[in-house]
Protein backbone atom coordinates (compact mmCIF):
# COMPACT_ATOMS: atom_id res chain seq x y z
CA UNK A 1 0.00 0.00 0.00
CA UNK A 2 1.25 3.47 -0.87
CA UNK A 3 1.98 5.73 2.10
CA UNK A 4 -0.56 8.46 2.80
CA UNK A 5 -0.09 11.45 0.50
CA UNK A 6 2.35 9.73 -1.86
CA UNK A 7 -0.21 9.10 -4.61
CA UNK A 8 -0.38 12.81 -5.46
CA UNK A 9 3.41 13.10 -5.65
CA UNK A 10 3.56 9.93 -7.76
CA UNK A 11 1.06 11.34 -10.26
CA UNK A 12 2.96 14.64 -10.48
CA UNK A 13 6.22 12.85 -11.25
CA UNK A 14 4.66 10.50 -13.83
CA UNK A 15 2.95 13.43 -15.57
CA UNK A 16 6.41 14.78 -16.38
CA UNK A 17 8.38 11.54 -16.66
CA UNK A 18 6.29 8.39 -17.27
CA UNK A 19 9.46 6.23 -17.03
CA UNK A 20 10.55 7.55 -13.61
CA UNK A 21 11.71 5.02 -11.00
CA UNK A 22 9.18 5.67 -8.26
CA UNK A 23 10.34 2.88 -5.93
CA UNK A 24 13.30 4.99 -4.82
CA UNK A 25 11.18 8.09 -4.25
CA UNK A 26 8.54 6.10 -2.36
CA UNK A 27 11.21 4.62 -0.07
CA UNK A 28 12.61 8.12 0.60
CA UNK A 29 9.10 9.40 1.25
CA UNK A 30 8.46 6.66 3.81
CA UNK A 31 11.75 7.20 5.64
CA UNK A 32 11.41 10.99 5.76
CA UNK A 33 7.90 10.67 7.19
CA UNK A 34 9.13 8.20 9.77
CA UNK A 35 12.16 10.29 10.85
CA UNK A 36 10.19 13.53 11.07
CA UNK A 37 7.12 12.01 12.74
CA UNK A 38 6.09 14.14 15.70
CA UNK A 39 8.48 16.97 14.79
CA UNK A 40 7.10 20.48 14.38
CA UNK A 41 8.40 23.55 12.61
CA UNK A 42 8.55 26.94 14.32
CA UNK A 43 5.15 27.92 12.95
CA UNK A 44 3.57 24.74 14.38
CA UNK A 45 3.14 22.69 11.21
CA UNK A 46 4.30 19.07 10.87
CA UNK A 47 7.98 19.10 9.92
CA UNK A 48 7.58 16.61 7.08
CA UNK A 49 5.55 19.19 5.16
CA UNK A 50 8.76 21.16 4.58
CA UNK A 51 10.87 18.53 2.76
CA UNK A 52 7.75 17.55 0.84
CA UNK A 53 7.26 21.18 -0.30
CA UNK A 54 10.93 21.36 -1.30
CA UNK A 55 10.46 18.24 -3.42
CA UNK A 56 7.37 19.67 -5.11
CA UNK A 57 9.26 22.93 -5.73
CA UNK A 58 12.02 21.07 -7.56
CA UNK A 59 9.50 19.00 -9.49
CA UNK A 60 6.92 21.62 -10.44
CA UNK A 61 8.95 24.82 -10.63
CA UNK A 62 12.36 23.58 -11.78
CA UNK A 63 10.95 20.59 -13.69
CA UNK A 64 13.44 18.20 -12.08
CA UNK A 65 12.25 14.59 -12.26
CA UNK A 66 15.47 12.72 -11.44
CA UNK A 67 14.38 10.22 -8.72
CA UNK A 68 17.74 10.55 -6.95
CA UNK A 69 17.44 14.33 -6.66
CA UNK A 70 13.81 14.13 -5.52
CA UNK A 71 14.71 11.43 -2.99
CA UNK A 72 17.59 13.54 -1.63
CA UNK A 73 15.20 16.49 -1.34
CA UNK A 74 12.78 14.41 0.72
CA UNK A 75 15.65 13.21 2.92
CA UNK A 76 17.67 16.43 3.14
CA UNK A 77 17.06 16.92 6.88
CA UNK A 78 17.04 13.34 8.15
CA UNK A 79 20.67 13.37 9.33
CA UNK A 80 20.24 16.55 11.39
CA UNK A 81 19.00 14.98 14.63
CA UNK A 82 21.00 11.75 14.44
CA UNK A 83 18.06 9.36 14.18
CA UNK A 84 19.67 7.81 11.14
CA UNK A 85 23.34 7.51 10.19
CA UNK A 86 25.13 8.19 6.93
CA UNK A 87 26.00 4.50 6.71
CA UNK A 88 22.35 3.47 7.01
CA UNK A 89 21.37 6.04 4.42
CA UNK A 90 24.05 4.83 2.02
CA UNK A 91 23.00 1.23 2.46
CA UNK A 92 19.34 2.05 1.75
CA UNK A 93 19.75 4.61 -1.06
CA UNK A 94 23.28 4.40 -2.41
CA UNK A 95 26.28 6.66 -2.15
CA UNK A 96 25.05 9.48 -4.44
CA UNK A 97 21.92 10.18 -2.40
CA UNK A 98 23.72 9.71 0.92
CA UNK A 99 26.44 12.15 -0.18
CA UNK A 100 23.86 14.73 -1.24
CA UNK A 101 22.08 14.52 2.10
CA UNK A 102 25.36 14.65 4.00
CA UNK A 103 26.60 17.78 2.25
CA UNK A 104 23.25 19.46 2.98
CA UNK A 105 23.56 18.64 6.68
CA UNK A 106 25.20 21.06 9.11
CA UNK A 107 27.44 18.52 10.77
CA UNK A 108 29.71 18.68 13.77
CA UNK A 109 32.65 21.10 13.83
CA UNK A 110 35.64 21.61 16.08
CA UNK A 111 34.91 22.54 19.72
CA UNK A 112 34.50 26.25 20.46
CA UNK A 113 33.75 27.04 16.81
CA UNK A 114 31.40 30.02 16.63
CA UNK A 115 28.06 29.82 14.87
CA UNK A 116 29.31 32.36 12.36
CA UNK A 117 32.32 30.18 11.48
CA UNK A 118 30.15 27.08 11.34
CA UNK A 119 27.76 28.80 8.94
CA UNK A 120 30.67 30.06 6.82
CA UNK A 121 32.14 26.58 6.51
CA UNK A 122 28.73 25.16 5.65
CA UNK A 123 28.16 27.70 2.88
CA UNK A 124 31.62 27.01 1.44
CA UNK A 125 30.76 23.31 1.38
CA UNK A 126 27.49 24.03 -0.46
CA UNK A 127 29.29 26.20 -3.03
CA UNK A 128 31.68 23.34 -3.80
CA UNK A 129 28.98 20.66 -3.82
CA UNK A 130 27.47 19.06 -6.95
CA UNK A 131 24.79 21.11 -8.76
CA UNK A 132 22.06 18.80 -7.41
CA UNK A 133 22.97 19.70 -3.82
CA UNK A 134 22.86 23.41 -4.62
CA UNK A 135 19.45 23.06 -6.25
CA UNK A 136 18.09 21.32 -3.16
CA UNK A 137 19.68 23.79 -0.76
CA UNK A 138 18.32 26.82 -2.62
CA UNK A 139 14.87 25.21 -2.90
CA UNK A 140 15.05 24.55 0.85
CA UNK A 141 15.99 28.19 1.48
CA UNK A 142 13.24 29.46 -0.84
CA UNK A 143 10.58 27.38 0.91
CA UNK A 144 11.70 28.70 4.28
CA UNK A 145 11.61 32.30 3.07
CA UNK A 146 8.12 31.83 1.64
CA UNK A 147 6.87 30.84 5.10
CA UNK A 148 9.26 32.95 7.16
CA UNK A 149 6.56 35.39 8.29
CA UNK A 150 4.86 32.55 10.21
CA UNK A 151 7.80 32.10 12.59
CA UNK A 152 6.85 33.34 16.08
CA UNK A 153 10.25 35.01 16.60
CA UNK A 154 10.72 38.32 14.79
CA UNK A 155 14.40 38.33 15.73
CA UNK A 156 14.85 34.93 14.08
CA UNK A 157 12.92 36.10 11.03
CA UNK A 158 15.20 39.11 10.56
CA UNK A 159 18.39 37.07 11.01
CA UNK A 160 17.19 34.51 8.47
CA UNK A 161 16.23 37.26 6.04
CA UNK A 162 19.64 38.93 6.29
CA UNK A 163 21.46 35.62 5.88
CA UNK A 164 19.37 34.87 2.81
CA UNK A 165 20.13 38.23 1.19
CA UNK A 166 23.82 38.24 2.08
CA UNK A 167 24.72 34.61 1.38
CA UNK A 168 22.08 32.70 -0.55
CA UNK A 169 20.82 35.28 -3.04
CA UNK A 170 24.36 35.64 -4.49
CA UNK A 171 24.65 31.84 -4.64
CA UNK A 172 21.30 31.55 -6.41
CA UNK A 173 22.42 34.11 -8.98
CA UNK A 174 25.24 31.75 -9.95
CA UNK A 175 23.12 28.59 -9.89
CA UNK A 176 19.66 29.30 -11.30
CA UNK A 177 18.01 32.44 -12.72
CA UNK A 178 14.63 31.14 -11.57
CA UNK A 179 15.71 30.46 -7.98
CA UNK A 180 17.50 33.80 -7.88
CA UNK A 181 14.38 35.63 -9.05
CA UNK A 182 12.15 33.77 -6.60
CA UNK A 183 14.47 34.30 -3.62
CA UNK A 184 14.69 38.03 -4.34
CA UNK A 185 10.93 38.34 -4.81
CA UNK A 186 9.99 36.43 -1.67
CA UNK A 187 12.67 38.11 0.44
CA UNK A 188 11.35 41.49 -0.73
CA UNK A 189 7.81 40.38 -0.01
CA UNK A 190 8.79 39.34 3.52
CA UNK A 191 10.66 42.58 4.11
CA UNK A 192 7.78 44.75 2.90
CA UNK A 193 5.40 42.87 5.18
CA UNK A 194 7.68 43.63 8.13
CA UNK A 195 8.32 47.27 7.25
CA UNK A 196 4.60 47.90 7.58
CA UNK A 197 4.46 46.67 11.20
CA UNK A 198 5.40 48.46 14.40
CA UNK A 199 6.97 45.25 15.76
CA UNK A 200 9.60 45.42 13.03
CA UNK A 201 10.72 48.93 13.99
CA UNK A 202 10.43 48.18 17.68
CA UNK A 203 12.80 45.25 17.24
CA UNK A 204 15.34 47.45 15.45
CA UNK A 205 15.29 49.97 18.29
CA UNK A 206 15.65 47.24 20.89
CA UNK A 207 18.52 45.61 19.01
CA UNK A 208 20.39 48.93 18.71
CA UNK A 209 20.22 48.76 14.91
CA UNK A 210 18.68 52.22 14.52
CA UNK A 211 21.48 53.43 12.25
CA UNK A 212 19.30 56.33 11.06
CA UNK A 213 19.55 57.89 14.54
CA UNK A 214 22.32 60.51 14.50
CA UNK A 215 22.18 61.17 18.23
CA UNK A 216 21.59 64.82 17.39
CA UNK A 217 19.50 67.03 15.14
CA UNK A 218 20.44 66.83 11.45
CA UNK A 219 22.94 69.63 10.64
CA UNK A 220 21.04 70.82 7.52
CA UNK A 221 17.95 71.39 9.69
CA UNK A 222 20.02 73.30 12.25
CA UNK A 223 21.40 75.50 9.46
CA UNK A 224 17.92 76.11 8.09
CA UNK A 225 16.60 77.38 11.42
CA UNK A 226 19.63 79.66 11.78
CA UNK A 227 19.24 81.12 8.28
CA UNK A 228 17.31 84.26 7.20
CA UNK A 229 14.72 81.95 5.56
CA UNK A 230 13.87 80.22 8.86
CA UNK A 231 10.09 79.86 9.22
CA UNK A 232 8.08 81.59 11.93
CA UNK A 233 7.20 79.27 14.83
CA UNK A 234 3.95 77.37 14.48
CA UNK A 235 2.37 73.98 15.04
CA UNK A 236 4.71 71.25 13.74
CA UNK A 237 4.18 67.52 13.16
CA UNK A 238 7.36 65.44 13.13
CA UNK A 239 6.53 62.18 11.36
CA UNK A 240 8.77 59.21 12.09
CA UNK A 241 10.27 61.27 14.89
CA UNK A 242 12.47 58.47 16.26
CA UNK A 243 14.19 59.53 19.47
CA UNK A 244 13.11 63.10 18.90
CA UNK A 245 16.37 64.97 18.21
CA UNK A 246 14.88 67.02 15.35
CA UNK A 247 11.66 67.57 17.30
CA UNK A 248 13.66 69.00 20.20
CA UNK A 249 15.55 71.31 17.82
CA UNK A 250 12.30 72.89 16.61
CA UNK A 251 10.72 72.98 20.08
CA UNK A 252 13.68 75.02 21.32
CA UNK A 253 12.93 77.52 18.55
CA UNK A 254 9.41 78.07 19.79
CA UNK A 255 7.47 75.58 17.67
CA UNK A 256 4.57 73.62 19.17
CA UNK A 257 5.70 70.10 18.34
CA UNK A 258 3.89 66.78 18.12
CA UNK A 259 6.07 63.79 17.31
CA UNK A 260 4.70 60.58 15.80
CA UNK A 261 6.52 57.25 15.53
CA UNK A 262 5.54 53.67 14.81
CA UNK A 263 7.82 52.15 17.48
CA UNK A 264 6.72 52.36 21.14
CA UNK A 265 10.32 52.36 22.39
CA UNK A 266 11.22 55.29 20.14
CA UNK A 267 8.34 57.31 21.57
CA UNK A 268 9.28 56.40 25.13
CA UNK A 269 12.93 57.35 24.65
CA UNK A 270 12.03 60.55 22.78
CA UNK A 271 9.88 61.68 25.71
CA UNK A 272 12.72 60.96 28.14
CA UNK A 273 15.28 62.85 26.03
CA UNK A 274 12.93 65.82 25.60
CA UNK A 275 12.30 65.95 29.34
CA UNK A 276 16.03 66.05 30.04
CA UNK A 277 16.37 68.80 27.44
CA UNK A 278 13.71 70.82 29.24
CA UNK A 279 11.30 71.13 26.31
CA UNK A 280 7.62 70.29 26.08
CA UNK A 281 6.71 67.96 23.22
CA UNK A 282 3.79 65.59 22.79
CA UNK A 283 5.02 62.23 21.47
CA UNK A 284 2.56 59.62 20.25
CA UNK A 285 2.97 56.04 19.07
CA UNK A 286 0.98 56.08 15.84
CA UNK A 287 0.92 54.70 12.33
CA UNK A 288 1.55 57.60 9.95
CA UNK A 289 -1.09 56.27 7.58
CA UNK A 290 -3.78 56.38 10.29
CA UNK A 291 -3.35 60.06 11.28
CA UNK A 292 -6.15 61.25 9.00
CA UNK A 293 -8.89 62.27 9.71
CA UNK A 294 -7.99 62.84 13.38
CA UNK A 295 -5.18 65.26 12.57
CA UNK A 296 -6.51 66.66 9.30
CA UNK A 297 -5.32 70.24 8.70
CA UNK A 298 -4.00 70.59 12.25
CA UNK A 299 -0.45 71.70 11.47
CA UNK A 300 1.38 74.67 9.98
CA UNK A 301 4.40 72.50 9.25
CA UNK A 302 5.31 68.86 8.76
CA UNK A 303 8.93 67.79 9.28
CA UNK A 304 10.29 64.86 7.28
CA UNK A 305 13.61 63.22 8.06
CA UNK A 306 14.23 59.47 7.46
CA UNK A 307 10.51 58.64 7.39
CA UNK A 308 9.98 58.77 3.63
CA UNK A 309 12.95 56.41 3.13
CA UNK A 310 11.64 53.96 5.74
CA UNK A 311 8.16 53.27 4.40
CA UNK A 312 7.24 50.74 1.74
CA UNK A 313 8.02 52.57 -1.55
CA UNK A 314 4.70 51.41 -2.99
CA UNK A 315 3.00 53.67 -0.40
CA UNK A 316 4.82 56.88 -1.33
CA UNK A 317 1.87 58.42 -3.14
CA UNK A 318 -0.25 57.69 -0.08
CA UNK A 319 2.44 59.31 2.06
CA UNK A 320 2.25 62.51 -0.02
CA UNK A 321 -1.51 62.70 0.43
CA UNK A 322 -1.21 62.15 4.19
CA UNK A 323 1.33 64.96 4.50
CA UNK A 324 -0.86 67.26 2.43
CA UNK A 325 -3.89 66.48 4.58
CA UNK A 326 -2.01 67.09 7.84
CA UNK A 327 -1.25 70.65 6.76
CA UNK A 328 -3.42 73.72 6.91
CA UNK A 329 -3.90 75.73 3.70
CA UNK A 330 -0.53 77.20 2.79
CA UNK A 331 1.24 74.93 5.28
CA UNK A 332 4.78 73.78 4.58
CA UNK A 333 6.65 70.50 4.39
CA UNK A 334 10.22 70.82 5.59
CA UNK A 335 12.09 67.74 4.44
CA UNK A 336 15.51 66.15 4.45
CA UNK A 337 15.24 63.23 2.04
CA UNK A 338 17.78 60.40 1.88
CA UNK A 339 18.95 59.87 -1.72
CA UNK A 340 21.73 57.32 -1.28
CA UNK A 341 21.30 55.75 -4.71
CA UNK A 342 21.63 52.13 -3.57
CA UNK A 343 19.15 49.29 -4.23
CA UNK A 344 17.07 47.75 -1.48
CA UNK A 345 16.20 49.10 1.91
CA UNK A 346 15.08 50.40 4.22
CA UNK A 347 16.35 53.00 3.88
CA UNK A 348 14.90 53.15 0.37
CA UNK A 349 16.52 55.73 -1.85
CA UNK A 350 14.87 58.52 -3.79
CA UNK A 351 15.97 61.24 -6.22
CA UNK A 352 15.00 64.79 -7.11
CA UNK A 353 13.03 63.58 -10.15
CA UNK A 354 10.88 61.27 -8.04
CA UNK A 355 10.31 63.94 -5.40
CA UNK A 356 9.17 66.46 -8.01
CA UNK A 357 6.92 63.89 -9.67
CA UNK A 358 5.25 62.85 -6.40
CA UNK A 359 4.92 66.18 -4.65
CA UNK A 360 4.48 68.84 -7.34
CA UNK A 361 0.80 68.02 -8.02
CA UNK A 362 0.00 68.99 -4.42
CA UNK A 363 2.88 71.25 -3.36
CA UNK A 364 4.79 74.23 -4.66
CA UNK A 365 8.41 73.19 -4.33
CA UNK A 366 10.32 76.25 -3.11
CA UNK A 367 13.66 74.54 -2.44
CA UNK A 368 15.11 71.20 -3.46
CA UNK A 369 18.90 71.02 -3.13
CA UNK A 370 21.80 68.99 -1.85
CA UNK A 371 22.85 70.45 1.52
CA UNK A 372 26.52 71.21 2.10
CA UNK A 373 26.70 70.17 5.73
CA UNK A 374 25.27 66.65 5.93
CA UNK A 375 27.07 64.30 8.31
CA UNK A 376 30.06 62.61 6.69
CA UNK A 377 28.43 59.30 5.74
CA UNK A 378 25.53 61.14 4.09
CA UNK A 379 27.54 63.78 2.24
CA UNK A 380 26.00 64.30 -1.19
CA UNK A 381 23.25 61.80 -0.40
CA UNK A 382 20.59 64.10 1.07
CA UNK A 383 18.10 66.47 -0.49
CA UNK A 384 16.80 69.38 1.54
CA UNK A 385 13.41 70.71 0.51
CA UNK A 386 10.81 73.23 1.55
CA UNK A 387 7.45 73.05 -0.18
CA UNK A 388 4.06 74.63 0.42
CA UNK A 389 0.60 73.13 -0.04
CA UNK A 390 -0.98 74.42 -3.24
Amino acid sequence: MLPEGFQELKEKILSQDPEADLDLVEKAYRLAREVHAGQKRDEGTDYFIHPLRVTYLLLEELKITDPKVLSAALLHDVLEDGQISYAALEEAFGKQIADLVEVLTKGEVAPHTSKEERDRLYLERIKEAPPEARWIKLADRLDNVRYLHLSPSLEKQLKYYRETCEKYVPLAKEVSPYLYDQLVRWADKFWMRQVNTSDFWENLYRSSESLWDLGQAAPPLVSFLESPSAPAPGRLAVIGCGRGHDAILFARRGFQVVGFDFAPLAVQEAAEIAKKAGVSILFQQRDLFDLIPEYAHRFDYVLEHTCFCAIDPTRRQEYVRIVRDLLRPGGQLIALFYAHGQPGGPPYTTCSEEIRSLFSPFFEIKTLEVPSNSIERRQGKELFSVMAVR
